[in-house]
């Protein structure tokens, strides 16, 4: 690159993928609108298409809490990772196996060193996941891909999140288990 009466000058052939890139781009931030809008609509949609970008199922989290979210902000505030890399989760590939085939896996952020106590509620259809980087530096919730993969799962139906917001005082695992759960 150099630079002429200050405007910067590259070879045609960069310049041509810069373009292509940036089309591709907006063509692809633009299929994901229109794919949010059509899951908003007609939400059995989702279950059509099991495999479905988490920037997507992302940005339907976003906008039906937010319905007001211009897509442009939605578009900003959701990563664009195409895949959850499974390297970059503080699970191994035997845990996130398990965790993907549960029927029901209770998600408790933030919970401290004390995952033994919660690890109880574990049976042969439900898993328990304690995240917390106290745990697990990996298990930071501002970490695109854990984010992501508890997204998949809170969207697929499979996670099951402790209700705060009806629950008096500190809760405990055994508030847990008098808690309806929904049969998946």
């Amino acid at each position: 690159m150099e630079v002429v009466n200050g405007c910067p000058l590259i070879d045609c052939k960069l310049g041509m993928n810069l373009i292509s890139e940036l089309e591709h781009e907006s063509g692809v931030s633009l299929a994901r609108a229109a794919m949010v809008r059509g899951i908003l609509q007609q939400p059995e949609l989702v279950t059509k298409f099991p495999n479905l970008d988490p920037t997507v199922l992302l940005m339907v989290l976003l906008k039906r809490e937010y319905p007001d979210l211009p897509d442009s902000i939605c578009r900003k505030i959701a990563p664009s990772t195409q895949e959850v890399q499974g390297d970059q989760l503080p699970w191994n590939r035997r845990q996130r196996r398990q965790i993907l085939r549960a029927r029901r896996v209770v998600v408790h952020l933030y919970s401290g060193l004390d995952q033994k106590t919660w690890k109880k509620l574990e049976d042969a259809h439900t898993v328990v996941i304690c995240a917390d980087k106290l745990i697990n530096p990996k298990m930071d919730m501002m970490n695109d891909q854990v984010m992501l993969f508890l997204m998949k799962l809170s969207y697929e139906g499979v996670a099951t999140w402790p209700d705060w917001a009806h629950h008096a005082g500190p809760f405990r695992p055994a508030d847990m288990l008098k808690m309806e759960v929904p049969n998946l």
